[in-house]
């Protein structure tokens, strides 16, 4: 099975989700057909450290509400994946954050540049990650 062949399968959900990237699941696919044994994707994926137990549950119950007949069902498992998206923005964004901080820690030379040579009227709340 290929990429985007079928909406709903597990890889393609956590590709949605944002949970893995399109290496790490081309990876998977690659490792699942060169297996002599069928392994589900979600197991290899976990395997190879891109997902943990609790995304592949995740992943699953919104792939029973995607194949669902009732619009209800489905809305919730689109709204769940839109949900997961954000929530794995949220934490890239903080990450990244903190990696520019130490950034500017590390490469700082006293007494040269102070931070309020570059934002004169205070750290903005986004690059502090303060709210």
């Amino acid at each position: 099975m290929g990429i985007g062949s079928d909406d709903s399968s597990i890889g393609v959900i956590l590709l949605a989700m944002g949970l893995i990237d399109q290496d790490q699941l081309q990876n998977a696919l690659s490792a699942q057909r060169k297996e002599r044994e069928q392994h589900r994707l979600g197991s290899l994926l976990q395997d190879m450290g891109a997902v943990s137990l609790d995304d592949i549950e995740l992943a699953i119950k919104v792939q029973e509400g995607s194949r669902s007949k009732k619009h209800g069902e489905r809305a919730i498992a689109a709204a769940t994946v839109a949900q997961q998206r954000r929530k794995h923005a949220s934490r890239a964004s903080k990450r990244l954050t903190e990696r520019t901080k130490e950034f500017v820690r590390k490469t700082m030379v006293p007494g040269e540049i102070h931070v309020n040579d570059i934002f004169p009227d205070g750290v903005p709340a986004k690059v502090t990650g303060e709210s």
